[in-house]
């Protein structure tokens, strides 16, 4: 018997290329709760209607990596250190995290609506997430939540000034899933919000890492009550690309086998990875995937470090 992850089941077919927002993003705010219709009408391979998505930012494009092995951050190097270590054992598919434990998790929303995406403070102005989750709305509707682990508690809650989504974005292919939301607000630093590693070197394969998101954990059900986290190998490009018939390009990152995955509402969270120096590094923004851990299909990440120069041009300084 499939045995599912964390954040995760099967809530479609596994023949159609799927954002991992929660279910119709587009659909949030289409009854009085901003719960969707489970339309997802905006998952299959571009917008039936033929229109260029609405872009909200004009982010220069940079996205080369350094090739220098050093990591990067705009943080004064305060980063990837938890006041509250992650648990250190696992079991397949996922657990409960611990509170605290990964205090650079955003929970994103509306201003009725607790979550529809995740997200990781990378400094006290900005907020990385997938530009999927984001191209379509506008700054003034969108609320960022920190320092939560129960995803229907108020955390700490801020405004968004402005949305950059990478102007190569693509939503047919689900490329360049990357974007940036500038806070109205800085965020100040606890043991339970700061701020993840950046990084211009890319996880190896076979690198164990973890993810973590509210996301649904059963068919068709509902998002999860508490954060939960997964540990998840990271699978070549190569052997990616052959399950996803050469969809994968240098901008993606495959992460999860033996049913470990993300899936809806898990959208724009953290791929991150321990590296020499005990600290969390960011490798992958949770982004699309054939179903949810189906044998076979590894999740797919926006790979992180390739986009170390569009980040820091774009960040709120």
């Amino acid at each position: 018997m499939l045995r599912y992850i964390i954040l995760v089941v099967l809530v479609t077919a596994v023949t159609a290329k799927h954002p991992r927002w929660l279910f119709g993003h587009s659909n949030h705010q289409s009854n009085n709760h901003g719960h969707s219709n489970h339309q997802f009408s905006s998952y299959n391979h571009g917008h039936s209607n033929g229109h260029r998505p609405n872009y909200h930012g004009q982010g220069t494009v940079h996205g080369n990596k350094d090739n220098s092995s050093q990591s990067q951050t705009l943080n004064n190097g305060i980063c990837g250190r938890p006041a509250i270590p992650p648990a250190t054992s696992y079991i397949v598919g996922g657990k409960e995290a611990t509170p605290g434990s990964w205090p650079w998790m955003a929970s994103i929303g509306y201003s009725n609506y607790n979550h529809f995406c995740g997200g990781m403070i990378i400094d006290n102005w900005n907020i990385l997430t997938a530009a999927h989750c984001v191209n379509t709305d506008s700054a003034s509707n969108l609320r960022v939540r920190l320092g939560k682990h129960f995803k229907d508690e108020p955390g700490q809650e801020f405004n968004v000034e402005k949305i950059v989504v990478h102007r190569r974005y693509n939503s047919r292919t689900i490329d360049y899933d990357i974007a940036i939301l500038q806070l109205e607000q800085a965020v100040a630093y606890s043991d339970t919000v700061s701020p993840v590693c950046l990084t211009n070197v890319e996880a190896a394969s076979n690198e164990q890492c973890t993810t973590t998101g509210w996301g649904t954990l059963q068919s068709g059900g509902s998002l999860s009550d508490v954060l939960m986290e997964v540990e998840v190998p990271i699978v070549g490009r190569t052997e990616c690309n052959n399950a996803y018939g050469g969809d994968i390009t240098n901008r993606m990152i495959c992460a999860g086998k033996g049913g470990k995955d993300a899936c809806q509402g898990d959208s724009g969270g953290p791929l991150v990875c321990l590296n020499n120096d005990s600290a969390w590094e960011l490798k992958g923004i949770t982004s699309w995937g054939y179903g949810c851990a189906q044998p076979g299909y590894p999740g797919v990440y926006a790979n992180a470090p390739m986009f170390i120069d569009w980040i820091n041009n774009n960040s709120k300084k």
